[in-house]
Protein backbone atom coordinates (compact mmCIF):
# COMPACT_ATOMS: atom_id res chain seq x y z
CA UNK A 1 0.00 0.00 0.00
CA UNK A 2 3.37 2.43 0.12
CA UNK A 3 3.92 2.54 -2.93
CA UNK A 4 -0.09 3.65 -3.80
CA UNK A 5 0.05 6.15 -1.00
CA UNK A 6 -2.62 4.67 0.95
CA UNK A 7 -2.49 3.97 4.99
CA UNK A 8 -5.43 1.65 5.40
CA UNK A 9 -7.77 -0.59 3.14
CA UNK A 10 -10.54 1.79 3.25
CA UNK A 11 -8.50 4.51 0.97
CA UNK A 12 -7.55 1.32 -1.13
CA UNK A 13 -10.52 0.47 -2.05
CA UNK A 14 -11.76 4.27 -2.55
CA UNK A 15 -8.48 3.82 -5.48
CA UNK A 16 -9.42 1.22 -6.61
CA UNK A 17 -13.15 2.06 -7.25
CA UNK A 18 -12.24 5.63 -8.55
CA UNK A 19 -9.43 6.05 -10.08
CA UNK A 20 -9.40 1.83 -11.34
CA UNK A 21 -13.10 0.40 -11.75
CA UNK A 22 -14.57 4.02 -13.02
CA UNK A 23 -11.86 4.80 -15.36
CA UNK A 24 -12.35 1.48 -17.26
CA UNK A 25 -8.59 0.42 -15.94
CA UNK A 26 -9.84 -2.87 -13.84
CA UNK A 27 -13.28 -4.69 -13.73
CA UNK A 28 -14.00 -6.89 -10.79
CA UNK A 29 -14.98 -7.53 -7.59
CA UNK A 30 -14.32 -6.20 -3.92
CA UNK A 31 -14.44 -9.41 -2.05
CA UNK A 32 -14.44 -7.72 1.92
CA UNK A 33 -14.79 -11.53 3.90
CA UNK A 34 -11.85 -12.70 1.64
CA UNK A 35 -10.32 -9.19 2.03
CA UNK A 36 -8.73 -9.25 -1.79
CA UNK A 37 -10.04 -7.87 -5.08
CA UNK A 38 -11.27 -10.66 -8.31
CA UNK A 39 -9.90 -9.14 -11.24
CA UNK A 40 -12.14 -10.11 -14.27
CA UNK A 41 -10.58 -7.31 -16.91
CA UNK A 42 -7.40 -5.84 -16.79
CA UNK A 43 -6.90 -3.04 -19.80
CA UNK A 44 -3.75 -3.88 -21.62
CA UNK A 45 -0.57 -2.15 -21.79
CA UNK A 46 0.67 -2.62 -24.91
CA UNK A 47 0.93 -0.52 -27.90
CA UNK A 48 0.70 -1.00 -31.38
CA UNK A 49 4.07 1.07 -33.29
CA UNK A 50 1.93 3.35 -34.94
CA UNK A 51 0.57 4.80 -31.32
CA UNK A 52 4.13 5.25 -30.33
CA UNK A 53 4.83 8.77 -31.04
CA UNK A 54 1.50 9.58 -29.47
CA UNK A 55 2.24 7.84 -25.96
CA UNK A 56 5.30 9.43 -25.61
CA UNK A 57 3.57 12.85 -26.50
CA UNK A 58 1.07 12.47 -23.89
CA UNK A 59 3.48 11.17 -21.29
CA UNK A 60 5.77 13.95 -22.33
CA UNK A 61 3.35 16.51 -21.49
CA UNK A 62 2.15 14.65 -18.40
CA UNK A 63 5.59 14.86 -17.27
CA UNK A 64 5.76 18.84 -17.73
CA UNK A 65 2.89 19.58 -15.83
CA UNK A 66 3.75 20.79 -12.03
CA UNK A 67 2.92 18.41 -9.16
CA UNK A 68 -0.65 18.86 -7.35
Amino acid sequence: MQELDVSNVRELEDFLINECMYSGIVRGKLDQLRRCFEVQFAAGRDLTPDQLNNMIEILSDWRRQPPA
